[in-house]
């Protein structure tokens, strides 16, 4: 039972996150932006990050990279939640 608990606090703080993120998007400057992408497209497996970077350029306007991250940070979130589901599994 504890280790569902655990589980689904980790869940919760991932839903939170995203829900935060996308809340600041408009309030977001460059660098905030760079830095949201950088660091979550480095915690993917290489496939993952290609496929949801798909052709990102740091170099967009900030409206065109803060429309991508309202795409992003929601697929990022689906796959963080199910990677605990697949380590929760596996921890039975």
């Amino acid at each position: 039972m504890e280790r569902h608990k655990r589980f689904e606090l980790k869940r919760r703080h991932v839903r939170q996150r995203a829900e935060e993120l996308l809340g600041r998007l408009d309030r977001m400057d460059d660098e905030e932006l760079r830095w949201t992408v950088r660091l979550f497209a480095d915690c993917l497996p290489p496939a993952q990050r290609a496929a949801c970077l798909g052709g990102y350029e740091e170099r967009w306007g900030l409206d065109r990279r803060r429309a991508f991250l309202a795409g992003f940070i929601p697929r990022y979130a689906q796959l963080a939640l199910a990677a605990l589901d697949r380590a929760e599994a596996a921890d039975d």
